[in-house]
């Protein structure tokens, strides 16, 4: 499913207009942005988790073309979602 077949079941679902779906999970992702920037982690009950996770940096050799220099790979940041206990069993059970 895309952003804009979501929008469109939630506003059949809800009978709220598709516009104020969008606005509204677009304002919900904003927020969970802000709040990973400032904290690094969300936690969401009965849902998951958000966590940034730091990667280290590392050296790799590039064999395809034979070379044996080094490429040095800079810390980067990777984003991580844990999906709670109790959902992960629901949805189990569901399939």
């Amino acid at each position: 499913m895309n952003w804009k077949n979501l929008y469109k079941s939630l506003s059949q679902r809800t009978g709220v207009p598709e516009k104020t779906v969008r606005n509204v999970i677009s304002s919900y992702w904003d927020g969970v942005k802000e709040e990973l920037l400032k904290n690094l982690s969300l936690k969401i009950s009965k849902w998951g988790s958000f966590k940034v996770k730091e990667l280290k940096p590392y050296s790799g050799v590039n064999r395809l073309k034979g070379e044996k220099k080094e490429y040095f790979k800079p810390t980067r940041r990777k984003l991580v979602f844990k999906l709670s206990k109790k959902y992960k069993e629901y949805l189990m059970r569901k399939s």
